[in-house]
């Protein structure tokens, strides 16, 4: 079997891969092509199957592949360029890479990138909409979803991904409803966004406007066999299966008892529906999340009508307004980039605080960054609880710009302090997490290393604001 050589630059930092193509997944983003200078090389000469379905009855092709600032170039033939990795694959694999490579968030140009994009250029003549249309295409078959979440990872030799992750790389797919997430504080934060759902569905609210909770806990062996789906405390000799991740979807009015929706099929349960107890929860709890699209809802304008109504017309004319975005074209973005700011304000299901929400849109509506910023109990510091970066749009001072506007915004309204939390899925040690550390201190904060486990983080970085911060500029 042809073995595969990975290699990426990132600044000080490298990391260099040898395996087989079946052990890296030969679908999975960046095991492809990794970001700036990163490469894809072969082992071996050409192939006489393809590397990744091992069939000799397609025709393989050789090709080149490269990025730059988000783009990918792919070149027939030998690559015109020393840092384009040289790839052999059949046409029907090639197809479905570039697919991926489209999910991803890569502008894919079917040239070389010393060549000037033409009318034949994959860019041009709708292939922009061809690519945002193979996200909805790509997303038909459910298991691929786990190849995005360990493309934007950055751990490929481990087996799993943190929740995060994948509601990351939901927003990015799918942020054209404004969606956004964050940790539950705690079980009783669940049991009450949980009752406030079955009082919003009793209202005539539309399901996909009610927020989602979803929690992992600790499950047992005899679940599999559970009468009803109902889960009870383990007996002796129950053995742990790990953690287990359901989505809750009502409970009793006592919030003893909470039904969820499992993914086991039809056959387990209820029709595949489950119920818990509340105190289960919280002896086996590990983590917990709510989404909530943005667009609908609670909005700091419309909360008190909500509030004061108990007229489910009003509660429910309330909920379905659409609230209001700020929308802006960046100044300073890179030729040939047509960068805009998207910023709104939003209640968030899990404490109840106000969230304001910055969005870097590319010119076909992507959304390449975000943060995620909220004020502290004690108010005088704000907080960035989520700042991130899609792998296909890093090194183009997005991160910068966000970091900038957050502090500029913070700094007028009065804070002393901002505080960008690290997040738990984000300390891993390694190469590709230390960038995050590294922007950081760049930025000027200074490291704080202290569990804060109601927002699922391990430390946080601290800045004092003064009158005179200014928005980000990109790195050059």
């Amino acid at each position: 079997m042809l073995g595969l050589r990975l290699t990426y630059n990132l600044g000080d930092d490298s990391l260099d891969i040898e395996s087989s193509p079946d052990e890296c997944g030969l679908l999975g983003g960046h095991f492809w092509i990794g970001r700036g200078s990163g490469h894809v090389t072969y082992l071996a000469g050409a192939p006489d199957r393809c590397p990744r379905c091992n069939t000799a009855d397609h025709q393989i092709v050789r090709f080149g592949a490269a990025t730059r600032d988000s783009r990918l170039y792919v070149s027939d033939g030998h690559p015109a360029t020393p840092t384009a990795g040289l790839v052999y694959l059949c046409r029907k694999c090639k197809a479905e890479w570039m697919q991926f490579q489209a999910v991803l968030g890569y502008d894919l140009h079917t040239h070389s990138s010393e060549d000037v994009c033409s009318d034949a250029c994959f860019s041009k003549n709708g292939g922009r909409s061809a690519q945002r249309l193979s996200t909805t295409v790509f997303f038909r078959d459910s298991k691929k979803g786990v190849w995005v979440n360990k493309a934007i990872d950055g751990m490929p030799s481990v087996n799993a991904c943190a929740q995060r992750i994948a509601l990351r790389s939901f927003k990015f797919l799918f942020g054209r409803w404004d969606y956004c997430y964050a940790p539950i504080m705690s079980v009783d934060h669940l049991i009450e966004g949980v009752l406030a759902n079955d009082r919003l569905r009793s209202f005539g609210v539309p399901l996909p406007m009610v927020p989602h909770y979803s929690v992992i806990f600790e499950a047992f062996e005899s679940a599999y066999t559970a009468p009803r789906g109902r889960l009870e405390e383990p007996h002796s000799g129950d053995n742990s299966i790990g953690p287990h991740c359901v989505g809750f979807v009502g409970c009793d009015d006592e919030g003893s008892l909470l039904d969820f929706w499992n993914n086991w099929g039809t056959s387990w349960g209820v029709r595949g529906h489950g119920s818990v107890s509340a105190d289960y929860v919280r002896r086996f709890f590990q983590e917990g999340w709510v989404t909530w699209f943005a667009r609908y809802g609670p909005h700091p304008f419309k909360r008190t009508a909500m509030l004061e109504s108990s007229d489910p017309r009003i509660v429910r004319r309330e909920w379905t307004i659409e609230n209001s975005r700020f929308l802006q074209p960046l100044r300073g973005c890179r030729p040939g980039n047509s960068w805009s700011l998207e910023a709104f304000v939003t209640t968030s299901p899990s404490d109840g605080g106000e969230m304001q929400v910055l969005q870097i849109r590319n010119g076909i509506g992507q959304r390449m960054g975000w943060a995620f910023m909220c004020a502290s109990e004690e108010g005088r510091v704000s907080q960035i609880r989520e700042l991130f970066v899609m792998p296909a749009f890093r090194k183009q001072g997005i991160g910068s710009y966000l970091e900038g506007i957050a502090s500029h915004e913070a700094s007028e309204v009065g804070f002393e302090e901002i505080h960008i939390i690290l997040n738990n899925c984000d300390t891993v040690l390694g190469p590709i997490r230390k960038t995050a550390r590294d922007f950081a201190t760049k930025r000027g904060y200074s490291w704080r290393w202290r569990q804060i486990p109601e927002l699922g983080a391990d430390g946080f970085a601290i800045k004092r604001l003064g009158r005179s911060s200014s928005e980000g500029e990109p790195d050059p």
